[in-house]
């Protein structure tokens, strides 16, 4: 990119690099640590022409949930663990596949990665869903405490996440911004949000 004197570096992140689900602490950090990374390129890279973006994406159509409960049952011993009722109802909405509120089909997220790719002047952060621009403003707007009491709603499960929201969730609500979502039932209908309630 030096060589040729301009470059884009785009950086696939979560929601969770803006705030923080209890029972995610690996996760919620390896999110923290590649926003962390981002701005330092992008502070190191500011005058070379080379331009740094990172994609924050809420819930998205994807398999998250399908290999997060995969990985539930593999290394979870929930009888003897000290959250074990918490694993319980874990371990039963990861079993019966359900959508998180507000989720967008794959393109919702290449939309922004072709905005970041073909702007004259990309941005720092594109936010992807509902969720992520909900939780960004309330962390800059809330005290710590209230915020906390919110994310520990949202982690036990969809209903939190919509009376977190403050709005009901609206039929076409995955259609916003003109993008249908796919039909995939076979697929696990759940994305980066699946953390809220997967236990990895």
């Amino acid at each position: 990119m030096r060589a040729q004197g301009e470059g884009r570096i785009i950086q696939m992140n979560s929601m969770l690099g803006i705030v923080c689900v209890a029972y995610r602490g690996a996760y919620n950090a390896s999110k923290y640590a590649l926003e962390a990374l981002s701005d330092t390129l992008r502070l190191e890279l500011r005058h070379g022409n080379i331009h740094v973006s990172i994609i924050e994406p809420g819930p998205i159509e994807n398999r998250f949930r399908a290999n997060a409960y995969a990985a539930f049952k593999r290394n979870i011993d929930r009888e003897h663990s000290v959250y074990r009722d918490y694993y319980a109802r874990v371990e039963k909405r990861l079993a019966v596949p359900k959508p998180m509120p507000f989720t967008l089909p794959p393109e919702a997220v290449l939309k922004k990665v072709i905005r970041a790719l073909e702007a004259r002047r990309p941005k720092a952060r594109y936010g992807v869903t509902f969720p992520t621009h909900l939780f960004a403003v309330l962390r800059r707007v809330l005290p710590v405490r209230v915020l906390d009491q919110i994310l520990s709603a949202t982690g036990n499960g969809r209903e939190a996440l919509i009376r977190a929201s403050g709005r009901p969730e609206r039929p076409d609500a995955r259609e916003k911004g003109g993008i249908r979502p796919r039909q995939t039932p076979s697929t696990a209908q759940t994305g980066d949000m699946a953390h809220y309630s997967s236990p990895a």
